[in-house]
């Protein structure tokens, strides 16, 4: 048995986008989530090991964030995943995720009609082999799933063989945009009206403005 931890990238825990180094590049990348560039095998191990850090968080009654940052006593091949810089960027992302789970509030809310509004058909695919499209939801992150209203997989038999019918059904993509639009003021004239006339009251001519420059800000201010 050997002593390992996750390394403390930064302080608090990350934004959901999480930097990470990329072994094979030499160089900082930014990816949207860690967890999906996970091989099956990497996935599996974060999977276990943020399971038994719930459970030891319940146990003794600990933060879960907190138990994060302190050395455990694991295997060689646990360490030699820990060891992996995407493997740690990971499993500190799932508990951020599992520490806002935790939490019942407006951000909350307001994330997971964010996963429904800005939700993309392309997550869920991937060019094949054949150069084809096929559906792979094994890399999906759990925001993303959170905006799949419904998933069905039929078969039928043609002269050329079985063929496979895969039906996906998104949540109401617009809808929930609508309601964050709602939200920000988006769909409240008067307020954007309000805005922008802030806006452009503090906006003031330089000694080089042109006539046009003049004329646009004149035109900004009586039009709202």
């Amino acid at each position: 048995m050997v002593l390992a931890m996750v390394k403390n990238y930064f302080s608090p825990l990350p934004d959901f986008s999480i930097w990470v180094k990329a072994e094979s590049m030499g160089y900082l990348v930014n990816f949207t989530s860690a967890y999906r560039k996970l091989q099956p095998s990497e996935r599996a191990f974060v999977d276990g090991f943020v399971a038994n850090l719930e459970s030891l968080a319940v146990r003794t009654g600990s933060k879960l964030d907190v138990l994060l940052r302190e050395p455990v006593e694991v295997d060689e091949r646990s360490a030699d995943f820990l060891a992996r810089d995407l493997v740690q960027a990971a499993i500190t992302e799932r508990v951020k995720e599992i520490k806002e789970d935790a939490e019942l509030s407006v951000y909350k809310t307001l994330k997971e009609v964010r996963c429904i509004g800005y939700s993309n058909i392309s997550n869920y695919m991937e060019v094949g082999d054949d150069d084809h499209l096929t559906f792979n939801f094994s890399k999906a992150t759990p925001e993303q799933m959170a905006a799949v209203k419904s998933f069905k997989v039929k078969q039928r038999m043609t002269q050329m063989g079985p063929v496979q019918e895969i039906e996906l059904v998104m949540h109401d993509k617009l809808s929930a945009l609508g309601k964050l639009m709602k939200y920000q003021g988006l769909l409240d004239a008067d307020h954007w009206r309000d805005e922008n006339a802030k806006a452009v009251k503090a906006q003031t001519l330089t000694a080089d403005a042109s006539d046009d420059d003049a004329a646009d800000l004149y035109a900004r201010m009586i039009n709202g």
